[in-house]
């Protein structure tokens, strides 16, 4: 099975999803994501553990091709790349899959732990939408008076 536009329209989305990482735009950006990977999700609720398999490998893929573009670049650049990848993985891509179904939810934890090993200094962990949104907070006068 051939994932590539599906993971294509979720990288094309990273960009305007991680502008939109912020407290009062999250949600609306999440919903969006939603949006952007329904096509993938129906196709993953299809596959068999061989399908998710390879799913599994063209995420990476997608991810380290993208990567690649900055072969030749500052160091600080490349480093820069793979943190918004991390963000947007941890923010958005995970927390789908933790939702959606035990099948996904045990996907999300391979694809943390397989991200962990292909990009070196990158472990993250899978979290909920909910367990996301809540990390954000509200300061009065450099107080926090919510969670």
């Amino acid at each position: 099975m051939d994932f590539s536009k599906e993971l294509s329209k979720i990288l094309l989305y990273e960009d305007e999803a991680m502008r939109l990482f912020k407290k009062k735009t999250y949600e609306g950006a999440y919903q969006n994501y939603q949006t952007h990977a329904s096509d993938l999700i129906n196709k993953f609720d299809l596959l068999d553990e061989d399908g998710k398999n390879i799913l599994l490998s063209d995420f990476i893929k997608v991810f380290q091709l993208d990567l690649d573009q900055y072969k030749g670049f500052k160091f600080l650049q490349k480093s820069e790349a793979r943190q918004k990848h991390n963000m947007y993985m941890v923010s958005y891509v995970l927390p789908f899959f933790m939702e959606h179904s035990e099948s996904s939810k045990e996907f999300a934890n391979k694809l943390a732990k397989e991200w962990g090993k292909t990009f070196k200094n990158s472990q993250i962990i899978p979290a909920t939408y909910d367990e996301i949104k809540s990390g954000f907070v509200t300061r009065l006068f450099g107080a926090i008076i919510q969670n």
